[in-house]
């Protein structure tokens, strides 16, 4: 599956990307962060956990998980503040 843009604001941009069966999450800053030009990150969530993903996210048994994340990009990146 190709890497999609999950959510992308200001000088931020994280994507999403199922990788070797594990959903990834890629983020980089090009703003800036705590006394550096700019940041990358990675977040893996392994598919033991996909299940209680898929119903934090009120997603159903067989959701594509890299839909059902991309669905919920707003909400997630609010909460989790991935992008501040």
């Amino acid at each position: 599956m190709a890497e999609r843009v999950f959510i992308e604001r200001g000088t931020r941009c994280v994507w999403i990307v199922m990788l070797e069966g594990s959903l990834r999450l890629s983020g980089q800053d090009l703003g800036g962060f705590m006394g550096t030009s700019e940041y990358e990150y990675f977040i893996t969530i392994e598919p033991e956990h996909f299940d209680a993903l898929r119903r934090e996210l009120g997603s159903s048994a067989d959701a594509d998980m890299v839909d059902a994340m991309c669905a919920k990009a707003g909400e997630i990146c609010t909460g989790a503040r991935l992008l501040g």
